[in-house]
């Protein structure tokens, strides 16, 4: 929001404090009850007048209220001293602010810290949150180079009025800027708030750009029928960098693009059942849980990089579109898609958890938490671990699919994972991907309730696995695909469902198919000069053509 200079110098100009008979600013008079005097001026200065303030402290007994288009400004001396108009809020709850804004005004003030306390008990969060240092009712307000140092919250924005921060940094202690209004953040830093930012309800609206977002409980948070734009802005140090719950019906009512997160426990979190926000083009870094957490809505992925954290991107519900983005250096997950229901399109993306490929593997490996636990979901279902290439324990895996989420992958590259597809129970489609060496098992799906279709791919080999393994009651069509030094066998089925492996091209493998336990269905039309399937296991109903 450009709010237009209520004075730009065509109005009169006040000093404050006022001057003495010797042309000096009389400082003593000012701080025997600079309250009074600061309010009287501001009463008594007309709509677009200019109120100066010589550097000093201003400590106030009373609040500030302006009610006219005015512009206000501090000045900083020689010796670096500033303006700063210190309040006390003492115990009232709803407390009263250091500064409040009425009647329409539009006002800016540019160079002042406001330092803000007040009493209020902390360990209520709800009174610390709705205790304000500056409340803009009605109007709107600008606040350049501006300092705001709350206690509790920072700026409230009320339905219908604006307020737009400027090079203004707050550090408060609950909310930044609370705004049922209209709200913009154009640089400047936002330092440990409980929420940077907060788009409270409809019709509210914040943005953010070029903003720095610095050791927040959330950096930014839209909630109900919110919206936000946030763009070019940094998070570091924050919980949740940005928490979207909004529940609008627009067709794009949160965008966060070109945006970095660093150091945070999860960049970006996605909540609300009608939520379709957009993240484009933003970069994601040492995240400690996840850089992108998706659970509901179906929001845009675009463009986006997410490095060094324990999980890429979660997909916990709703039907989320990933596309052109790169994972890479995770240890335990890349994209972790799980929960009924949840049906995600992962399109051209990069999915790497070693991004040179020249990554030692330690004597003990240290082992994701998803992973594990996916692994020993696997083991659970397979009666004889022995006779399948996949580990109790397996370090990185590029997609890792759960509790029959469906998701639909496509075009896109993987790279120096140890496993890069793994379904346990899970449905979908793996569709014209570059599946690359992976150490156990390429592309492998378990469990009674898993039914997919792999076709199209390029797989390009394992060093103790399987190219495609299909286990324990799991359901599958193979088709087309090209599978190439594998070190065990092409396609490996161990007591599936009804399972299909068809038209494929089979080279450099241990063997093309190999069939074990009670596995059902067929294979036929596949192109190698490996034995076409090698049956370890009588039980199976399982019909083999040649070619």
């Amino acid at each position: 929001m450009a709010t237009a200079l209520p004075a730009d110098g065509h109005g009169t100009i006040h000093q404050f404090p006022r001057r003495n008979p010797t042309g000096k600013a009389d400082v003593n008079a000012a701080s025997q009850a600079p309250g009074t005097m600061l309010q009287e001026m501001l009463d008594n200065s007309a709509p677009g007048d200019c109120v100066y303030l010589a550097p000093g402290t201003y400590k106030l007994t009373e609040p500030l209220a302006i009610r006219h288009d005015l512009f206000m400004l501090g000045f900083d001396d020689a010796d670096g001293r500033k303006v700063v108009l210190d309040f006390d809020g003492g115990r009232l709850v709803p407390a009263l602010p250091l500064l409040r804004v009425e009647d329409n005004a539009k006002v800016v003030i540019s160079t002042i810290q406001f330092a803000y306390s007040h009493d209020v008990d902390n360990a209520d969060p709800v009174k610390a949150a709705q205790t304000h240092a500056i409340r803009v009712f009605s109007g709107a307000l600008e606040l350049r180079s501006c300092t705001v140092i709350s206690t509790v919250s920072g700026v409230d924005v009320r339905e219908g009025a604006t307020f737009t921060g400027v090079s203004t940094d707050l550090s408060v202690a609950c909310v930044g800027v609370e705004a049922s209004g209209r709200a913009h953040l154009h640089r400047g830093t936002v330092a440990g708030c409980a929420v940077g930012l907060r788009a409270a309800t409809e019709p509210s609206n914040v943005s953010s750009d070029e903003a720095l977002f610095v050791s927040c409980g959330a950096g930014v948070v839209v909630e109900e029928l919110a919206e936000a734009m946030v763009r070019n802005t940094h998070m570091k140090e924050c919980k949740v960098g940005v928490a979207v719950r909004s529940h609008s019906t627009r067709a794009d009512p949160v965008s966060v693009i070109g945006s970095t997160f660093r150091e945070c426990g999860r960049g970006v979190f996605i909540q609300g059942q009608c939520c379709n926000p957009t993240v484009a083009k933003c970069t994601f870094e040492h995240c400690t849980a996840s850089g992108v957490c998706i659970d509901s809505g179906s929001p845009q992925l675009t463009g986006c990089a997410v490095t060094n954290t324990p999980i890429g991107i979660e997909v916990l519900a709703g039907e989320a579109t990933i596309t052109e983005c790169a994972v890479e250096e995770f240890s335990d997950v890349g994209i972790l898609v799980s929960g009924p229901a949840t049906m995600p399109r992962i399109v051209k993306c990069l999915i790497r958890a070693d991004a040179t490929g020249q990554r030692e593997r330690a004597t003990e490996v240290v082992v994701g938490a998803v992973a594990q636990s996916l692994m020993a979901g696997a083991a659970a279902l397979l009666d004889d671990a022995a006779v399948t290439a996949l580990p109790p324990t397996v370090p990185t895996i590029g997609i890792a699919i759960e509790e029959t989420s469906a998701p639909h992958v496509e075009d896109t590259t993987f790279d120096n994972n140890d496993i890069n597809i793994c379904g346990l129970g899970a449905c979908g489609v793996v569709e014209a991907n570059l599946l690359g060496v992976t150490e156990f098992d390429n592309v492998v799906y378990v469990g009674a309730t898993s039914d997919v279709v792999i076709q199209e791919n390029d797989i390009m080999g394992t060093r103790r696995g399987t190219g495609v393994g299909v286990y324990s009651g799991a359901r599958a069509t193979v088709r087309r695909n090209k599978l190439d030094s594998v070190q065990l066998a092409g396609v490996t089925l161990r007591s599936c469902g009804e399972t299909t492996v068809t038209e494929n091209e089979i080279t450099a493998c241990q063997d093309a198919v190999v069939v074990m336990g009670s596995s059902v269905g067929k294979s036929h039309r596949n192109q190698t000069d490996l034995a076409t399937v090698v049956f370890t296991d009588a039980a199976a109903t399982f019909t083999a053509a040649t070619r």
